[in-house]
């Protein structure tokens, strides 16, 4: 089988597996951009527990407890992205609406 012959049928045997690689990475580019979002989230909410309940408060120890932790995981995976940007930054509506969460309304 000549070379040319053999190049092209490998590379179209890879195609698929390339394809699928690529939407991998898109998908885990988009759970990263929405995990960054829940730390933006999670740092607003951390801040309103300190200014209801005080930073002596053992829930709210608690809660940065649980928060230290999950920028240590989100810094780790992070550190394993290697190609391409991340998605742009989102405002805080934007942020909301991934979430499911809707703006409270005052009465």
């Amino acid at each position: 089988m000549p070379r040319d012959v053999l190049a092209e049928r490998s590379v179209r045997q890879l195609g698929p597996v390339i394809a699928q690689e690529k939407q991998r990475h898109e998908n885990r580019q988009i759970l990263l951009a929405q995990i960054q979002d829940f730390r933006t989230v999670g740092r607003h909410f951390l801040k309103r527990t300190r200014n209801l309940a005080g930073r002596d408060d053992e829930t709210v120890q608690s809660f940065e407890s649980f928060f230290s932790r999950y920028d240590k995981a989100l810094d780790e995976l992070e550190g394993r992205q290697i190609c391409g940007a991340f998605p742009p930054r989102r405002g805080a509506a934007d942020v909301r609406l991934i979430m499911g969460l809707k703006k409270r309304q005052n009465h």
